[in-house]
């Protein structure tokens, strides 16, 4: 029993100064990031603009989202409440531009994480789309913000989007 509770201490000892020097590196980090990921698909920028442009398909395509919802908001706003695999999270459209660009700001003023993401859709040289995604994206806190730079990846979900995107687009193909 008590070579237990020992490698039992030695356990939560070690746990304990992996959270420690965990957060202490993620104060090093800055709170905010930027990384834009471009992916070019063999359709016309027309077709996906309709997938990139109705927020409310969402689901249909986009890996992790179960339902999309558009909230009553004062005029002028556009508000979307996700449903995702981690909880609900509302979005506000900042800026669109049919058929070309959609920027989309988290609103939930109490997230530990926030930002802007920019969906830009163009002609690529030489035939088919470029959809870019940009993340102007913030985490305050500082365990979370080691974890999305050196074990998630601050990428992951434009990653999800722009795969969900092209395997939508295949589908519609066949």
């Amino acid at each position: 029993m008590r070579k237990l509770l020992g490698a039992l201490t030695a356990l939560l000892a070690a746990v304990g100064a992996l959270l420690v020097v965990s957060t202490l590196i993620g104060l090093a980090l800055p709170r905010g990031h930027r990384l834009t990921r471009s992916a070019v698909v063999p359709k016309a920028p027309g077709e996906v603009w309709r997938l990139v442009g109705d927020i409310a398909a969402y689901p249909a395509w986009v890996p992790r989202v179960e339902k999309m919802e558009r909230l009553a908001a004062a005029p002028g706003r556009v508000l979307w409440r996700e449903t995702n695999v981690y909880g609900r999270v509302t979005w506000e459209e900042v800026e669109r531009v049919p058929g070309r660009l959609l920027v989309l700001r988290l609103a939930d003023e109490r997230a530990s994480y926030g930002g802007t993401w920019t969906y830009a859709v163009a002609p690529a040289p030489g035939g088919g789309t470029r959809v870019s995604v940009t993340e102007d994206g913030w985490v305050s806190n500082p365990f979370f913000r080691f974890l999305a730079r050196y074990v998630i990846g601050y990428g992951d979900a434009v990653d999800l989007y722009l795969a969900g995107l092209e395997d939508r687009l295949k589908r519609r193909a066949a």
